[in-house]
Formats: C-alpha cells, sequence, structure tokens
C-alpha cells in the first residue's frame, strides 16, 4: 500500500520507513492484546473465477497498432513520446493475440480461501477497490475476513463504476483504461467487481 506520507517529487524510501515503523508499533502494542482462537481448524478451497471483459473489434486493434508503428517511425519524437508509442505497439500486439485466444472476452482469476479458526483469509490478483472488500466481509459469516491482494498473480485493478461527477478522475482513468492496456488485456466490464465478489463469497462459504 503506498505511504501516506509520500514524496512526489523525490525519493518515497524516507515516508515509507516511517509508515512502516508506525505499522510494527502498533503490531508491536497489541501483541499483549492477543486471545486464543476457540476454534484450531484450518480449511482452505480454491478455484478460478472467469470476469467479463469488453473485447475490442479486432478492427479497432489493428488501428492501434497501425497508429502506434506509424508514431515510432515519427521524425524528431521524443524520449518519452518514444516510449508511449512503443508500449502502444506492444499492448496492441497482446490484444491482438488475446483476440486469437479460445475465451477472448474472460480472464481466469485464481481465488483461494484459508480459514483460520474465526479469521478468513480470501487471496485474488488484483488492486481490488475498497468498496468490493467492505462488500466481501459484510457478507462473510466470520468475524474477521481480511482481503489479500495481487495474491498468486497480478491483474491489474478491478475498479468500479464511478458517478458521472468523478467520471473525469485521472486515477479512475489510469485504473480502468491505462493498466489494462499494460497487462495487454482489455477492460473489465462494469459488473466484473460485483461478480468477483460473488465468486469469493461462493468459496468462503465452501469452508465455513
Amino acid at each position: 500500500i503506498n505511504p501516506a506520507r509520500r514524496e512526489r517529487n523525490g525519493d518515497d524510501a524516507e515516508a515509507t520507513r516511517i509508515v512502516g515503523e508506525q505499522f510494527a508499533q502498533a503490531v508491536i502494542e497489541s501483541l499483549g492484546q492477543l486471545a486464543k482462537c476457540q476454534d484450531e481448524q484450518i480449511r482452505g478451497a480454491v478455484c478460478s473465477a472467469a470476469l467479463p471483459l469488453e473485447v475490442e473489434p479486432e478492427q479497432q486493434v489493428q488501428a492501434d497498432l497501425k497508429r502506434s508503428i506509424g508514431a515510432i517511425h515519427s521524425e524528431g519524437l521524443s524520449r518519452e513520446a518514444y516510449a508511449r508509442a512503443l508500449r502502444d505497439y506492444k499492448c496492441a500486439c497482446r490484444r491482438l493475440e488475446a483476440l486469437s485466444s479460445e475465451s477472448p472476452d474472460k480472464l481466469l482469476a485464481p481465488l483461494q480461501v484459508l480459514q483460520l479458526g474465526d479469521v478468513l483469509l480470501v487471496g485474488q490478483p488484483f488492486e481490488l477497490y475498497t468498496e468490493f472488500a467492505v462488500e466481501l466481509r459484510r457478507r462473510t459469516a466470520l468475524p474477521h475476513t481480511w482481503v489479500v491482494g495481487c495474491a498468486n498473480d497480478l491483474c491489474g485493478y478491478v475498479g468500479a463504476p464511478l458517478p458521472e461527477s468523478l467520471a473525469g478522475s485521472p486515477f479512475y482513468g489510469y485504473a480502468s483504461e491505462i493498466t489494462p492496456m499494460l497487462w495487454g488485456q482489455f477492460a473489465f466490464r462494469e459488473d466484473a467487481g460485483k461478480l468477483l465478489v460473488d465468486e469469493m463469497v461462493q468459496l468462503a462459504e465452501s469452508v465455513s
């Protein structure tokens, strides 16, 4: 998680150290309050969730590929513009490859749950928007549910549709549009987050 105190124009190491020490101190202070778990059984389960993608037409992907090739060969291109054009070219190639796969409109995401007494760990391969983690905790029966991100894979963000007033948010654009391109995959359909939560709840119920 990004430290709350970030140095935008410099090294983040010092800000990270401060937050890390604060976190470590909070853990140390909590050790004396630990209570033994009543149920010592360990249960686990895994599955793959097929999340829907917004597949672009091949014609559009081919156009993106052609545009990026043209940009790469432009004269007088700055280093930054060249790197951006090369990135776009690689992403278009990956999307073209995805179109030839068996199910280009779905991404298989590995999910895992591990129940340790009254604690439930739910692993999923995304940087998940907080509202989905909150909804998952609300729907699970155990009092302590922890959502583990970037687990067993890294598949970018699963974001939630924002209200119109925030549609121009630069971060939302990064999470919903830029990162799928960086991973070489199509953007998630708007209901992907809800479907992911349903899958995680169902997997959690299988071990409870």
